[in-house]
């Protein structure tokens, strides 16, 4: 099992709610906890992400 730190934020949907500045608002924070960071525009994400694991 690898010990690296990997965040992925995600964000879809209402753009009313401002999705990605809170991104990119979290992002440099947990780049500084030492995580890998990795950014997605789609919720389709998961999914893939899912089917990736076999």
């Amino acid at each position: 099992m690898s010990s690296r730190k990997i965040a992925v934020l995600v964000w879809g949907g209402h753009e009313g709610h401002q999705p990605k500045q809170c991104v990119e608002l979290f992002a440099p924070c947990l780049e500084a906890q030492g995580f890998d960071v990795e950014m997605k525009n789609s919720v389709d994400w998961y999914e893939e992400w899912y089917y990736s694991l076999d």
